[in-house]
């Protein structure tokens, strides 16, 4: 999520002919944690900045594939990227447009609780169980629907860790993934997602706990 003073800098640095790319598919959580989201829109407009911008409702709103992804342009760009996007892809149907919309309405009226207590609950299993385990919990800048854990025990990747967890029936996604440029920066770290049912949430951490305790016994 870009912030006010790194949006500034884009704009004094004397970037010309580059055309800015963001992506805010996270950007929803800001709302959803009772934090203000910057009209980041308003401010590349008044800078005159080319970009593009890719949002999400699925990471704040899971509704497994039920969900709108949008591209917003800068005005000069929207006639071409308007016309690459319709040729390319298929618009949301009116039907997932209205029930992810009520969706959110739904969420906005209780204070956006029906997503941010799910997560925070689930956040503080994960918490519980694996904090001082072999995975150490990583404090974000922004509580989101995931949780990351850096791997403490030194030579255990987090693809390693991975494929034993699959032999115990659970799941975790290596960190690599989120390091496109250099993989190896988030080798040493595993993502949890936490939009899940509770009870199922915890039961799903007594097995991983379990697991990491056998893992050197």
């Amino acid at each position: 999520m870009a912030t006010r003073a790194s949006l500034k800098w884009h704009a004094t640095a004397g970037i010309t002919g580059k055309l800015l790319i963001l992506d805010f598919c996270f950007a929803a959580f800001l709302k959803t944690s009772g934090r203000t989201r910057v009209d980041a829109y308003a401010l590349l407009d008044a800078m005159g900045t080319e970009y593009l911008v890719m949002e999400d409702t699925g990471k704040t709103w899971p509704l497994q594939d039920t969900k709108c992804a949008t591209l917003m342009s800068s005005p000069e760009l929207n006639a071409e990227i308007y016309s690459i996007v319709t040729s390319v892809l298929l618009n949301v149907s009116p039907f997932v447009l209205q029930l992810v919309t009520e969706y959110i309405n739904d969420s906005a009226a209780d204070g956006f609780a029906s997503v941010r207590d799910v997560l925070d609950t689930n956040r503080r299993i994960a918490r519980q169980y694996l904090d001082g385990t072999l995975l150490s919990y990583v404090e974000p800048a922004v509580e989101t629907s995931v949780a990351w854990f850096r791997i403490r025990k030194e030579g255990l990747c987090g693809d390693r860790l991975q494929g034993y967890l699959l032999q115990h029936q659970a799941y975790v996604l290596p960190g690599r993934f989120f390091y496109w440029s250099a993989p190896e920066q988030g080798s040493g770290y595993v993502r949890l997602a936490l939009a899940r049912e509770p009870e199922a949430f915890e039961a799903a951490m007594q097995v991983i706990r379990a697991a990491l305790e056998a893992y050197d016994a």
